[in-house]
C-alpha cells in the first residue's frame, strides 16, 4: 500500500532549494521560519535598545523585511508556484509561536499575494487573531 501524498513541508532555511519542492506531487502548503532565519540578509538587534539609538531604524527594518519576504515569493512563484505541475497553493512564514505569522496564497494568475497575518498565543500556541490583509 503506498503511503499518503504528502500536503504539507516544513523548511527551516532558505539553505533548502526551491527546485525540490517540485518533487512533492501533492504539496499544498508550505511552512517557512521568521524572517531572520531564511538566511536572505535580514538581520533584525535582538535588543530593542538598538531603536533608542536610532530613530529611523525601525521603518528601514521594515523595508527591509518586506524586500526580502518579496524576493522570496517571487522565487516560489518562478521555481516552485509556476510549474505546470504544482499544487502549492500557501506559503505560511513565521513561528506559530507568539510571533505574526504570514499567509501568501496563491492568486489567479500564479502569483504569491499575502492574505493574512495570524497572531498566536506565545504560551500555548492558540490562535488568537487572524487579520485579512488582501481584501
Amino acid at each position: 500500500m503506498a503511503p499518503p501524498p504528502l500536503i504539507s513541508v516544513v523548511l527551516t532555511t532558505s539553505q533548502d532549494h526551491l527546485g525540490a519542492l517540485n518533487e512533492f506531487k501533492h504539496l499544498r502548503s508550505l511552512s517557512l521560519p521568521d524572517e531572520s532565519n531564511l538566511g536572505m540578509g535580514y538581520n533584525p538587534p535582538w535588543c530593542g535598545n538598538a531603536y533608542f539609538s536610532d530613530p529611523g531604524l525601525a521603518d528601514r527594518l521594515e523595508k527591509q523585511r518586506k524586500e526580502v519576504l518579496n524576493r522570496l515569493m517571487r522565487g516560489i512563484s518562478t521555481e516552485v508556484i509556476m510549474r505546470e505541475s504544482s499544487t502549492l497553493r500557501e506559503v505560511i512564514v513565521g513561528p506559530p509561536n507568539g510571533y505574526p505569522q504570514t499567509v501568501w496564497e496563491k492568486g489567479k494568475k500564479g502569483e504569491l499575494y499575502e492574505s493574512k497575518q495570524i497572531k498566536h498565543c506565545q504560551r500555548t500556541g492558540k490562535v488568537l487573531s487572524s487579520e485579512d490583509l488582501h481584501v
